[in-house]
């Protein structure tokens, strides 16, 4: 049995046709007729989460795993505006979450009423769009509600994906039931087409460059755009910078493929020898502040963004096309074209970045720091694994390392926020077959303990805890001497995971040192599958942190003695916080 609300119904049934059978529910009364319907309808598989910021970066794992929209469904009031970050980084990560509001009606708004807001309009600048349905009550409403929400669920993958908000007031009595069956419902398909092609002018420009870099940033696997990335790199038309975030790992080592550019950027240089005089850029974001900026000094004379949804962000600040296409399709016709390339540029290239990876690989890290532990963990993960990497250090240290064949890589890189990382990496192990590891400091784990506060967790989820006591980032950027820094600007804290895993059902391991990680790995990252997720915690000294990053960046850029000689930090100043960090530190050793 269903509710009995029509805009309910022709909800439910209409994302029944549209193909989506994933939604992330958080409990309520308002929306209780659409939680209802929702786990009623045998074609959708809902999962219950409490909490709606985690609620909603869950349902944005599921996204990345399924590759398909999937629904966060809210009450009313501020539970909306709690879904503001993962909305954002569903926009900037071009993820198809579709955010169900419950409402009141538009008679109870600002009257004073209980547990109401303005909602249209709360995600404003990061949804693609945006309806309100009517509550029908003849025939016109009713095609206007089916009208409404086909409109809706059609943007949610229209040239390229993104978020979508279908705000649906909900009149009392709410808790009628009695609907035998959803409608019979029209629905329509958006058709495209986004045939890529070139100009004239297109053919010409990409022609007479010498020196060509594509860039390929954060994307979800793209085995086609991998395959035109490989054959334009094969024939030495250009140089593909990608980080492990590219998910172009299986292309890690061949010809023209460099993984490494933000080592190789690290030295500094007179010349520019490495400058492109034309870039490509495709996907999303790039990790790397050194690319960029060494992108906007040498300021190429060609730039071109490919994407299905034309979007035109200036990066490097020398954009001279937007091109809305399918960026596999462009890159393969652009392989196919004639042009003389200087082949000093990618061979040059080429070499920079294996003695970049060479340095690293030699490079001995003897003390037990976050980067000695994701060097042995990466050595120790199986094949075939999937990894959720939060901000900010976990996903810059995994670029120095090789990964396993077949690793699937993520991020909430969007937005670069640490607020959802977990509940996202519990969502993309929820969707996927695969064992998800998700890499995490320890800002980011409190931040977003709740999204362990699910009924039940997956099991192949694993989650390996980075705890310094506070923001290790903070102790790496240059310049940031400030006496406040440790308690008020990196976060610091003296908390251990272990009662938290046992709250929540997690199997607890935890090392110190370089023994009890090895002990520990052989069981986190062993092939056979637990009945409950695991959490290896790792406890390190935040300043042997930062030194050691710092040191292998060093090495890796080939520039340790002039490093050293010019950038050693100097330890932060006591502050009357001094006694209170102190008492943090005390609970934290006693938690050992």
């Amino acid at each position: 049995m269903y509710s009995v609300k029509t805009n309910v119904l022709e909800l439910t049934a209409l994302m029944k046709q549209h193909g989506i059978t994933r939604a992330v529910l958080s409990p309520g009364s308002r929306n209780s007729p659409l939680n209802h319907t929702l786990a009623s309808c045998p074609d959708i598989l809902c999962t219950p989460v409490t909490d709606e910021r985690s609620a909603a970066f869950t349902a944005n794992g599921l996204c990345q795993a399924l590759r398909r929209p999937v629904a966060a469904c809210c009450t009313s009031g501020t539970a909306l505006l709690d879904m503001a970050p993962a909305v954002a980084e569903a926009y900037y990560q071009n993820l198809p979450l579709l955010i169900i509001s419950a409402d009141r009606p538009a008679s109870a708004i600002g009257q004073m009423d209980g547990q109401t807001i303005v909602q249209p309009g709360s995600f404003h600048n990061y949804i693609r769009k945006e309806v309100t349905l009517p509550e029908p009550h003849d025939a016109e409403s009713l095609w206007y509600c089916n009208r409404l929400i086909n409109e809706a669920l059609a943007e949610l993958t229209h040239n390229g994906f993104g978020p979508v908000h279908i705000n649906v007031p909900i009149t009392e009595p709410l808790f009628d039931m009695s609907a035998p069956a959803l409608p019979e419902v029209r629905s329509f398909v958006r058709e495209q087409s986004r045939m890529a092609f070139l100009t004239p002018d297109m053919r010409n420009e990409w022609r007479k460059a010498k020196r060509v870099m594509i860039i390929c940033g954060q994307s979800l696997p793209a085995p086609a755009l991998e395959k035109s990335l490989r054959r334009a790199a094969g024939k030495g038309h250009a140089v593909i910078a990608c980080e492990h975030l590219a998910n172009l790992s299986a292309s890690m080592g061949e010809k023209g493929f460099i993984g490494t550019s933000d080592l190789v950027l690290a030295a500094p240089r007179t010349d520019d020898i490495l400058a492109p005089d034309f870039v490509i850029t495709v996907a999303g974001h790039v990790v790397s502040k050194r690319l960029k900026q060494y992108l906007r000094r040498v300021r190429p004379a060609a730039h071109w963004h490919v994407s299905p949804d034309g979007a035109c962000p200036d990066l490097f600040r020398c954009l001279t096309r937007a091109v809305e296409a399918d960026p596999a399709e462009l890159i393969g016709l652009l392989a196919d074209e004639p042009a003389d390339r200087s082949p000093a540029f990618q061979d040059t290239w080429q070499k920079a970045g294996s003695a970049a990876a060479q340095r690293v690989a030699d490079f001995r890290l003897t003390e037990f720091t976050d980067l000695f532990v994701m060097r042995r963990f990466l050595e120790a993960l199986p094949d075939g694994s999937a990894l959720q990497l939060a901000n900010s250090s976990p996903v810059r240290n995994a670029q120095y390392f090789p990964l396993p064949p077949d690793t699937e890589v993520c991020c909430n890189r969007g937005v670069n926020g640490i607020d959802g990382s977990l509940s996202t990496a519990t969502g993309f192990a929820l969707g996927s077959p695969r064992m998800t590891y998700a890499l995490i400091g320890d800002l980011s784990f409190f931040y977003d303990q709740n999204a362990l506060w699910k009924k039940s967790l997956p099991s192949n989820l694993r989650i390996l805890l980075f705890n310094n006591g506070g923001g290790g980032i903070f102790h790496v950027l240059p310049g940031l001497d400030s006496e406040h820094r440790d308690l008020y600007i990196a976060g610091s804290n003296g908390f251990s995971a272990r009662h938290v895993a046992e709250t929540f059902g997690l199997g607890y391991l935890s090392a110190k040192n370089a023994g009890e990680l090895d002990a520990a790995l052989k069981q986190f990252c062993g092939t056979g599958e637990g009945k409950a997720p695991l959490l290896l915690e790792v406890f390190t000294d935040i300043e042997k942190d930062a030194s050691a990053t710092r040191a292998l960046t060093a090495a890796g850029a080939g520039t340790s003695d002039r490093y050293f000689s010019s950038q050693t930090r100097k330890p932060c100043r006591r502050d009357y916080g001094t006694a209170r960090m102190e008492n943090h530190q005390k609970i934290r050793r006693d938690t050992l």
